[in-house]
């Protein structure tokens, strides 16, 4: 009731998302591959409504980017699970889906799913849109901040020290000291960033 006092467009992402969560609960958590996708695919609903209830217009790439950074952390959270439980019907009497998923597997979607979310940072921070909003193209210079930090969250998750990205974010002091970082970098480009680049271009 709320979310349709907004808009109605915030009311069906919202319907759509229950959707979504129904769908999962009553069978699609027990479905490899789309246990994760699913997931994935409610967080971008999530942060979409949000984007519309505030009546801001979400970047494209930022989308793929929320929803394949969504999907790593989903991936890792697997590979935890399995490195922690070891044996295999252990697991799956844990989480169905850890039948079908092996560290080999799992690993090759970490990697090809965190490639994709790197990737898809640098297509937000140099689209014209995304240069035109903050006046300068220097947040792409944060990206090694970001690539460690996926780092360093796939070398934990595939070490077997964390089995829950929650724990991972509020428990690692490198990984916490990384996002403070890039918050911060992030947040001076988008302040001071236009008049640095006009001086460094001569601008009066």
């Amino acid at each position: 009731a709320a979310a349709a006092a907004l808009s109605t467009m915030v009311a069906g992402l919202i319907a759509a998302y229950l959707v979504l969560q129904a769908a999962y609960t009553f069978g699609l958590k027990r479905k490899i591959l789309l246990d994760v996708i699913i997931i994935a695919g409610g967080f971008v609903l999530r942060a979409g409504a949000g984007a519309v209830a505030i009546g801001a217009e979400p970047s494209p790439w930022l989308i793929v980017c929320t929803f394949t950074l969504c999907m790593f952390m989903g991936f890792c959270k697997r590979r935890g699970e399995l490195d922690t439980l070891g044996d295999v019907d252990l697991a799956s009497g844990h989480r169905h889906t850890l039948i079908g998923y092996t560290p080999e597997l799992l690993t090759h979607l970490i990697t090809m799913s965190a490639a994709i979310a790197v990737l898809s940072f640098v297509q937000y921070a140099v689209h014209p849109d995304t240069v035109g909003r903050f006046g300068t193209i220097y947040l792409v210079y944060t990206l090694p901040a970001v690539v460690y930090a996926v780092f360093r969250f796939a070398m934990l998750s595939m070490q077997g020290r964390y089995d829950d990205p929650t724990d991972l974010i509020l428990g690692d002091r490198p990984f916490q000291l990384t996002l403070l970082m890039w918050a911060a970098a992030a947040m001076a480009i988008i302040v001071w960033g236009p008049s640095v680049q006009d001086y460094l271009r001569g601008a009066p």
